[in-house]
């Protein structure tokens, strides 16, 4: 029985890992997104709408 719930609590600690690691990969995309977006804007005092239009799909 305990090896059972060893096992368990082995899985539910890969599983949780493998979903926190997929957290922080989106969370690292997500910044770098807005970091450049808020650059183009910055560097570019009035963007043309395609542009800003194509940075904010592109970030969605």
């Amino acid at each position: 029985m305990w090896t059972a719930i060893a096992a368990l609590t082995g899985l539910l600690a890969i599983v949780h890992r493998k979903r926190m690691i997929r957290a922080f990969d989106g969370a690292i995309v997500a910044t770098t997104q807005a970091v450049l977006i808020g650059l183009c804007f910055a560097t570019i005092p009035d963007p043309p709408p395609e542009l800003a239009t194509g940075l904010l799909t592109m970030a969605l």
